[in-house]
């Protein structure tokens, strides 16, 4: 459900762009001119042409803060339009006195945060794996397939969506409640449980052709469990 309202906001902020650049070569009175309490306002009652006035305002600087500490740009790419997601939806409730600028990069900070966070317990895992497989491995096959299968998962989970990976890492690698996860992420405890559901989907598929024992021993049995 996110990846389609964010498909739909870069479809209708491409579109509505023409629109503004018309207007400036036109001379006509320009949003461009708004200040953000302003484009707020406007974008509070459904104007898309104010949402996309600060969509282009603020979406590079934002997209650089992020790239510094992330490096990835799809990643990036998510995270920034999730942002402007958050703010579609909630700019009728936000402080008439803030500072918007702030808001903006608070909330793509605590994203990034959370993208960190993902990232490391992904990577704390795959380690207890690698220990798993030594201990395991009887021989050079044995262990050259077990490396194989932590590669493949480490692939699998790091290709998630970020919110999708998210949600799984707080569920299986955390252990969080749905509850948790939705109140740490700021979404529905629905939303988590699809999310959930969606990443066991792919992982699922992903491992179908491997032998339960191999996977029992890396300790992944339990993790593509609902």
């Amino acid at each position: 459900m996110v990846n389609n309202c964010l498909t739909l906001i870069g479809e209708f902020v491409n579109s509505v762009t023409l629109t503004l650049r018309r207007l400036t070569v036109d001379g006509h009175m320009s949003l461009i001119t708004y200040t953000d309490r302003q484009l707020i306002d406007l974008i509070a009652q459904g104007n898309e042409l104010a949402f996309t006035v600060m969509y282009h305002r603020y979406y590079e600087v934002l997209s650089r803060s992020a790239y510094k500490r992330l490096q990835n740009e799809d990643i990036v790419e998510e995270l920034v339009q999730d942002v402007f997601l958050n703010l579609w939806n909630k700019a009728a409730g936000l402080d008439p006195e803030g500072n918007l600028k702030s808001y903006l990069f608070a909330t793509l900070r605590n994203k990034v945060l959370h993208e960190l966070r993902a990232s490391m317990v992904i990577a704390k895992h795959a380690k207890v794996i690698s220990q798993q497989q030594t201990y395991f491995a009887e021989d050079a096959n044995s262990l050259i397939h077990s490396k194989h299968l932590e590669q493949k998962f480490q692939s699998v989970v790091n290709e998630l969506p970020p919110q999708c990976r998210e949600a799984f890492t707080l569920s299986r690698f955390e252990e969080l409640s749905y509850k948790s996860i939705a109140e740490r992420m700021d979404i529905s405890v629905n939303t988590v449980e699809k999310h959930i559901g969606k990443a066991l989907h792919i992982l699922r598929r992903s491992f179908k052709e491997y032998d339960i024992t191999l996977l029992v021993l890396l300790g992944l049995s339990l993790i593509l469990v609902n």
